[in-house]
């Protein structure tokens, strides 16, 4: 596990209490306050301040990345070049040219890349892609996300420092927690054509240059969809969807048909029997033995990253912007 911070915990914890792997080694930076209690607490045996020390363990099969964000690109490349399987937290890099990079050292390697997209395996979402999917609404018209948090205090405050360490002429909360709710459009509306979208800084403009974005799609499937994403929105968190099929609809945990003129709704119960960590880690480990791509794979990302850029192209040059790699 590289880090140990609040991310790593939970990977820990998972693994942990699990059958699929056991935890061995714990990098931390050299300034880490709470290294010698993570290791106590998740039964660590070896503690090292540098990965590339790590690295020459050969008992290591996986490295976990759930270090800041900055520092993902060049540990994945040195992980997957000491032949280690890696499992990475998003985003895996901000710019195209780290995701070449990235994208040479796995080709290759043998080794197995999976991203932390874990919203793809919790219920509240996965129920409703399977609804669509099973044509009970119909073919899909209309999809919307809304991922909006109130993060001003801490941005502010500096409670991340990494957070304002990433290139220029990036809008930082797209890569970071926006992602979220971008990956999940295209993962249930499928792949997108073209978008154009709007941003603006309410409260963040001198640490991330915007803060809120609103984010409109076509899908190469002729649906069209939006997203509303936000990271200085005062008031609760909200991460929702809601989606219009040519049958029905989907807001929320209910379901809408209309009978007979009229609008029935069913609602759906959600019970998440596994954690979705634990999910992702089962499929992690399920690609590793049978040479198969994991759900989050890093084609899934290079899409993120391609929507991304276009998004900013299209917020800097106010027009629709066809989602492209030239981009």
């Amino acid at each position: 596990m590289v880090g140990s911070g609040y991310m790593a915990g939970k990977h820990c914890n998972v693994i942990k209490n699990s059958d699929l792997a056991v935890l061995s080694a714990l990098v931390v930076s050299p300034n880490s306050f709470n290294s010698d209690e993570f290791k106590s607490e998740f039964g660590i045996s070896s503690l090292y301040r540098e990965l590339i020390h790590a690295l020459e363990n050969e008992k290591i099969d996986i490295v976990f990345i759930a270090s800041p964000n900055n520092l993902h690109s060049e540990q994945i490349i040195a992980s997957l070049q000491a032949k280690k399987h890696v499992f990475c937290e998003k985003p895996l890099a901000y710019t195209r040219e780290e995701f070449d990079r990235i994208k040479c050292t796995l080709e290759d390697s043998s080794n197995i890349l999976q991203i932390g997209m874990n919203c793809r395996y919790r219920e509240q979402y996965t129920i409703p892609k399977k609804i669509l999917d099973n044509g009970e609404i119909g073919e899909l018209k209309y999809l919307r996300a809304t991922y909006n948090f109130d993060l001003t205090d801490s941005v502010k405050n500096r409670e991340k420092t990494w957070w304002s360490d990433f290139p220029e002429n990036i809008y930082y909360y797209l890569h970071s927690g926006a992602i979220h709710a971008l990956d999940l459009i295209r993962w249930i509306g499928g792949e997108i054509e073209e978008t154009f979208a709007m941003g603006n800084a309410f409260e963040l403009k001198k640490d991330w240059g915007k803060d809120t974005f609103i984010i409109n799609v076509q899908f190469k499937n002729g649906a069209i969809g939006e997203i509303t994403c936000s990271a200085s929105a005062f008031k609760p968190p909200d991460f929702n969807l809601e989606i219009w099929g040519t049958k029905g609809s989907i807001s929320g945990r209910n379901v809408y048909k209309k009978v007979n003129g009229k609008i029935e709704s069913a609602a759906f119960e959600v019970v998440q029997n596994k954690m979705d960590l634990l999910l992702q880690l089962e499929d992690m480990i399920f690609a590793i033995e049978n040479n198969y791509k994991p759900m989050n794979s890093f084609d899934e990302a290079q899409k993120n990253l391609d929507f991304i850029t276009a998004i900013e192209k299209s917020i800097i040059e106010n027009k629709p912007i066809k989602i492209s790699r030239e981009n």
